[in-house]
């Protein structure tokens, strides 16, 4: 039995000897014994006008890079199922047309 404040879980404990990470909560036990909240949105009542909109940059802005710079992606693209395309490309039409993706050449 996990308890944390007002709140129980049980929960099944291992314990392995000489164990070289620290010791972890499932997510299941941190989220019912009240110690991870996971929510959907952000809001800072402190700075209300920080967090609306899309945060898009009034003037355009330039990255350099190190000319040894190589580009990399840590995974390849996924393929769309034909059936699902048109969905898909619903979709990136919405969001062109809200400025949050531009298409390139």
């Amino acid at each position: 039995m996990l308890k944390h404040q007002d709140n129980n879980n049980d929960e099944n404990i291992y314990v392995v000897e000489n164990a070289s990470i620290p010791h972890l909560l499932s997510c299941k036990a941190s989220t019912v014994l009240g110690l991870v909240k996971f929510t959907c949105s952000v809001y800072s009542p402190e700075f209300p006008s920080l967090l609306n909109g899309l945060g898009k940059m009034v003037q355009p802005y330039s990255i350099k890079l190190k000319g040894s710079a190589e580009p990399f992606a840590i995974h390849t693209p996924r393929r769309i199922p034909h059936p699902t395309f048109p969905k898909h490309e619903a979709e990136l039409k919405k969001l062109q047309e809200l400025c949050v993706i531009s298409s390139v050449s």
